[in-house]
This record gives structure tokens, sequence and C-alpha cells, in this order.
């Protein structure tokens, strides 16, 4: 990674408070304050991917593994037809003061009021014990695990549900963990029937060392959308820090950063024989794009 990552992943604001919650208040409370909006805005592709795992892999059933599942975001919007603004004002208007099992059955109720996506098992990895027994016990998760693959290689519980995986997905998560956590789960997998890989990464990081893992174990991988906003930049350390990253990298000096928000890209990695055979194609915005978008002028009927 550069000089100028490290910086910023240094100069990021710091979230672990939100984490060590047994209730998932508190994290989407921060998160709607940080308006991150990455789950909604990666979700459309991990249902064309999915649909396309679908179409060459044959059958009704896909198994997804998320990476730095968190209090079960991704899956929410997995599972359930479900706006992610929805789950925001959920977790700002719910009762307070009730105790954990009143909680989570208060949540399930929510969530089963929206359409499920069928076919889906989704399963988790996390360093925070209390976001996967959070996730775990309101049932977004099928399975979760608390674990830190940087640091130590995957255990058994964890083997057992990569058997059979489709798909790995990470949104906000790269950065924090590196291409080792990646290649400690495909270690542990079949070279004929590797899983497809989406994650998000932000404009601020080199994904290169990525890129080199997944391809000796024979993924290609390409840039398939983005620039998407993740979120608001929280303070002036860390637009400064992201401003400077992104300069790093190459990426325009009028840097979309410099609007006050992160933007991520959307990497897909896929298995080189089924690579040849998937029909999806790549909708990756130039910066100017998005500038030209945002100082359009509203034109109302």
């Amino acid at each position: 990674m550069s000089t100028a990552y490290t910086h910023f992943n240094s100069a990021k604001i710091n979230l672990d408070d939100v984490y060590r919650s047994d209730d998932a208040s508190p994290y989407y409370a921060e998160m709607s304050r940080l308006d991150y909006q990455i789950p909604q805005n990666s979700l459309p592709w991990f249902l064309r991917i999915i649909d396309e795992i679908r179409a060459i892999r044959g059958g009704d059933r896909v198994k997804i593994l998320d990476v730095g599942c968190s209090y079960g975001v991704n899956a929410a919007l997995l599972k359930y037809d479900i706006p992610l603004e929805a789950v925001y004002h959920h977790y700002a208007t719910r009762p307070q003061g009730q105790v954990r099992a009143a909680r989570i059955g208060y949540d399930q109720a929510f969530f089963s009021r929206f359409a499920p996506r069928t076919g889906l098992s989704i399963h988790g990895i996390d360093i925070s014990p209390s976001a996967v027994s959070y996730a775990t016990a309101t049932r977004l998760l099928d399975s979760g695990h608390v674990v830190d693959l940087e640091h130590g290689d995957a255990p058994d519980e964890l083997r057992r549900t990569l058997d059979g995986v489709d798909l790995i997905v990470s949104t906000g998560c790269v950065g924090y963990v590196t291409e080792k956590t990646f290649a400690r789960l495909l270690g542990h997998l079949p070279p004929d029937r590797l899983p497809w890989i989406a994650v998000t990464v932000l404009r601020t990081l080199d994904f290169t060392d990525f890129l080199h893992r997944f391809e000796q174990y024979g993924l290609r991988t390409e840039r398939i959308a983005g620039p998407m906003k993740q979120r608001t930049i929280a303070d002036d350390q860390e637009r400064v820090s992201a401003i400077s990253a992104a300069r790093a990298l190459g990426k325009p000096t009028s840097t979309l950063e410099e609007l006050g928000s992160l933007y991520a890209d959307l990497y897909l990695s896929i298995p080189g024989i089924e690579a040849a055979e998937s029909n999806l194609t790549p909708a990756v915005r130039t910066d100017e794009e998005i500038l030209d978008d945002r100082e359009s002028p509203v034109v109302h009927q």
C-alpha cells in the first residue's frame, strides 16, 4: 500500500466503539450520520452477479460469504427487498430500553414485513463478536464467524462454512483487511470450484496486491462499476488525507473527494473458465461524468 493510503487509513474516523454494542442501533445511527451508502449502491450489482452465477453454475441456490459483515447490513439488503434508508429509519425510531431478546424479536418482525429474496444462503465473518452475534440472532446471517484472518488461519468451523461458497462479497472492508484475508479463504477452497469475489474498494486504496493474489488463484479481475459514493467524509483531517491518497494514485487534481465524500469502485473477480462465459457488462464512469451529474440542474416536469 502507498504511504499516502497508509496515512489516510490512520486518519479515518475511528468507529471501534459502535462495534462493541450488542445492539445494532449505535452502528446504524453512526452510518446514517455519515450517509453511508455503499451497501445500497453496490446492491444492484450484487444481484446481477448472483443472477449470472445462477445462469453459469445452474440451480437456484447461491451461497454467499460477506467479509466484514458487521451487523448484517449487506445480508439484510440481499435477503429482503428493502432500501437502506428504511433500515436506518427503523433503528432510529424503534423503542428504547428493551431487553436484548425483545429488541431481536422486534427487528426480526421488521425485516419479515419485506419480500424475501429466495435461494440465498448468507454467511459472514467479522472481528466484532457483538456484531456477529447480533447478525446471527436476527437471522440476517445463516452463520457468522468471529475471526481475524489477517493474523491467523480459518478455524475448522469456518472451513466447513466455506464448502460450496459461490460468491464472496465485501463493502467498506478492504483497507481494514488486506489480500491476506482473501488468500486464507481461497486456500481452503477447491481450485476447480473457486467462488466469484465482488468487493468495493475506496479510490484512496491501491488494489494491486489484491489483483496479483487473485491472479495466482486463476481469477480474472475487472473493475465493473464506479466510482460510487461510499459515505460522507467525517472531518477535515480525513478530507485532506483522502485527497492526498487519491492524488498519489493518479486521480484527477479536482477529485471527487474534494466534494466531501469518499467514493469506491466495485471489482469483480471470476474463475478463468467462467469469466469467459459471463455476460456482465461493466458500467464504469469518469470523474467528469459524475461531476457533470452533480452540477446539472434538476428539471421539474
